[in-house]
């Protein structure tokens, strides 16, 4: 009888969960496979993030310090720590944070560390930090983006992310008033109920751009009874690129 079904017939079916040794030897292979093929890189990155341990935070980390890695393989390296986020770990917000904070990196990689930083439930402390920071930061860019997400945050009706958009309203004082301009780069987000009140709806439009990579993302999403839909996720990439290859 298969200890997680209690069905033997299943028992040639469900496999148990891999464990750490075997984890990490998967991590190293591709890891490996990374150098062994230049052109697979964003795959195998992406890979590895899919892995969803606490160990590829630091072979993620490695990548983003690459400087031998574009920045968009850089950026995608950041947002291959999304798992982290999702399942909360204590070891992702210190890197996040980190990765904000260095200036050496390139713009689109700072702000996708923040992009993932306001879902990770940081604390208030790490809320103060980002809305303080955005009288001084360097980027007219990212500070709207920052003072954009905390604003959209702070003013969230979403239930799901109540606990967050206390924090970020509490820190809102403290935030930089940047009026947001359509061609820098800014995180926005909205809900509202029908009006029968029985639907939750939720939408978000994230901007990204700087030299050579561009990230356009919106998703609209509903809540009713308890289960979580997404009726429309739209991520498009390097959006002038494409939109040169149309009219060209």
């Amino acid at each position: 009888v298969n200890s997680k079904t209690r069905q033997h017939m299943f028992s040639r079916i469900v496999r148990p969960e891999c464990g750490n040794e075997i984890t990490a030897r998967y991590i190293t292979w591709l890891e490996k496979q990374m150098d062994s093929d230049p052109n697979l890189r964003r795959v195998y990155i992406q890979a590895i993030g899919n892995v969803g341990s606490p160990e590829t935070i630091a072979v993620l980390r490695k990548c983003v310090h690459n400087s031998q890695y574009s920045s968009y393989l850089q950026t995608s390296a950041v947002f291959a720590m999304r798992y982290q986020v999702i399942h909360k770990s204590p070891k992702v917000v210190p890197v996040l944070m980190s990765l904000y904070h260095n200036y050496s990196l390139p713009i689109g990689t700072r702000l996708a560390a923040v992009a993932l930083l306001v879902y990770s439930d940081p604390g208030i402390a790490v809320w103060q930090r980002l809305a303080i920071s955005t009288w001084y930061e360097p980027s007219p860019a990212v500070a709207q983006f920052v003072a954009s997400s905390v604003r959209t945050m702070a003013t969230s009706q979403d239930s799901l992310y109540s606990h967050i958009a206390r924090s970020a309203l509490l820190v809102l004082p403290l935030t930089k008033p940047i009026k947001v301009k359509a061609h820098e780069p800014y995180n926005l987000m909205t809900s509202w109920f029908t009006s029968d009140m029985e639907k939750q709806i939720l939408e978000q439009l994230s901007w990204m751009r700087f030299y050579n990579f561009s990230n356009l993302y919106y998703r609209h999403s509903s809540r009713s009874s308890g289960f979580f839909r997404t009726n429309m996720e739209v991520l498009i990439q390097n959006v002038y690129k494409q939109l040169l290859q149309i009219i060209c």
